[in-house]
């Protein structure tokens, strides 16, 4: 059984407690919050890798790998 941590959900500023939800697919490509990271990995984003399968399947795997953690830090996780 997987256990959510509801403190992080519950200090998230007002913007993040939107209708959104919260998958895969909008942490890499949706998420306001994430904009800054996206924009350091502005390579990563192109018009080519506009699904999951095309944004995992980069060269740069090094880079994507990055990114993730970059975003899981920005929400501490």
């Amino acid at each position: 059984m997987f256990m959510y941590d509801l403190t992080v959900y519950l200090s998230l500023p007002p913007y993040l407690n939107s209708v959104a939800v919260a998958d895969e697919l909008h942490m890499i490509f949706e998420c306001p919050a994430l904009q800054a990271v996206r924009q350091q990995y502005a390579p990563l984003f192109s018009t080519d890798t506009n699904t999951m399968r095309s944004f995992f399947a980069q060269q740069d795997h090094m880079q994507v790998f990055k990114f993730v953690l970059d975003c899981l830090d920005v929400f501490h996780i």
